[in-house]
């Protein structure tokens, strides 16, 4: 289920994004608001995954119905912060060898941030106690909070970006449908 609904949601947050502007896209560009509302919520999102309501965990049906609501609002909010955070390394970074540069040092903190994912969290879970998980979510949760605040000077547009945004706009033609769009792929 989780596949299937993947399959549609990057894509449409990709093309609604693209082409929905709004109050906060002339003040602070296209990517940066998506991006913003994106990480807090995919960082609220990851702690209801864990956070099961003792009457759901009774429920088999139940439980399965909030995992799978679950991981799809985690995605659905992942893919609004990914999509447009890695569209906007293209604007950002106009030449190549910047791009490589900023690449190789996004590569390396990944690393790091992986490592740790794997490692940290088995400091603080413990083998079946459910609360423990919920407890690592809500550390995990902190730390992204954290770390958002420390992306947000990276991720912010600069006037000239945006300016060149609307200039593009005035000139592209009027966007053709989503599933018009899918199917040139």
């Amino acid at each position: 289920i989780y596949s299937l609904y993947n399959a549609f949601n990057d894509p449409l947050i990709g093309y609604f994004t693209e082409k929905k502007t709004t109050r906060l896209t002339q003040k602070m560009g296209r990517r940066f608001p998506w991006i913003i509302i994106g990480l807090f919520v995919w960082v609220f999102t990851f702690i209801l995954i864990f956070a099961i309501p003792d009457f759901i965990a009774n429920d088999q049906l139940l439980l399965f119905s909030w995992m799978v609501l679950t991981t799809c609002l985690f995605d659905t909010f992942y893919s609004l912060w990914d999509v447009n955070y890695q569209s906007l390394f293209p604007d950002k970074f106009r030449s190549e060898s910047v791009r490589s540069k900023v690449a190789g040092i996004a590569t390396v903190i990944g690393i790091i941030g992986i490592a740790s994912g794997f490692i940290l969290p088995s400091i603080v879970t413990v083998y079946g106690e459910p609360q423990s998980y919920v407890t690592t979510s809500i550390i995990i949760a902190v730390v992204g909070f954290f770390a958002i605040f420390l992306m947000i000077p990276g991720i912010k547009e600069t006037p000239e970006m945006i300016d060149r945004y609307f200039e593009d706009r005035k000139k592209s033609e009027e966007a053709e449908s989503f599933f018009t769009e899918m199917v040139q792929m």
